[in-house]
């Protein structure tokens, strides 16, 4: 099974961590660690849980889970992994399960792939949409694909989830060509039908210095 992230994609069959498609520099106990704050997410997982699970049947010191967290955190970050002082540790970011993209959000320089079920659209570096622009909440919008229907719901964000113009109070059924408000942020909605039904946002963003 593959986990998304953000930019990041954990294969667990291959025990690779990617960023943008390219390999991301993490050793084996470092992906193991990984692996098991995003299965456990989003409950702290104990230091005590993480060494047994880690290092069985060996008597290790807290230090060896303090110095894999920091090498965790140099790969993906350091907002995505919470710490509870004297207790243990938290995934913080927004994950996906499975590999069907099922729409997805163009600019001029990136793509953001889609998959069916809840994609968090927001500034955190954890959501599924990560978008760096001016008025867009943390976790802005909710888009929800199931079935070939594309669902919108604001999460309450600050500034508000527009569609053609109208703020959003409750979820709406997009449809093709409905134009979308996030934050400064307009988005043209796209729907292609057919038997592999594929949905598509063109995304209008200014550059972005992280592209991938």
């Amino acid at each position: 099974m593959s986990i998304r992230f953000g930019d990041f994609m954990l294969d667990e069959e291959r025990r690779q961590l990617t960023k943008c498609g390219q390999p991301a520099a993490l050793s084996p106990k470092a992906f193991q660690m990984l692996q098991l704050l995003i299965a456990e997410r989003p409950k702290v997982v104990p230091k005590e849980k993480i060494i047994e699970e880690l290092w069985p049947d060996v008597a290790v010191e807290e230090a060896n889970v303090r110095n894999l967290v920091a090498e965790i955190r140099d790969a993906i970050g350091p907002d995505l992994i919470r710490t509870v002082h004297r207790f243990g540790y938290a995934f913080e970011g927004a994950a996906s399960t499975g590999l069907r993209i099922a729409a997805r959000l163009d600019d001029a320089s990136r793509t953001y792939p889609l998959v069916d079920g809840t994609n968090i659209i927001g500034r955190d570096l954890g959501c599924a949409v990560a978008l760096a622009a001016h008025g867009v909440s943390r976790q802005h919008a909710r888009l929800h694909l199931a079935s070939g229907t594309a669902k919108l719901a604001d999460l309450g964000s600050k500034n508000g989830t527009w569609v053609n113009g109208s703020r959003i109070e409750s979820p709406v059924v997009l449809q093709h060509g409905d134009r979308l408000g996030i934050g400064t942020l307009t988005l043209t909605f796209h729907v292609e039908n057919g038997g592999g039904t594929t949905s598509s946002l063109d995304l209008q963003l200014p550059p972005r210095r992280d592209v991938c």
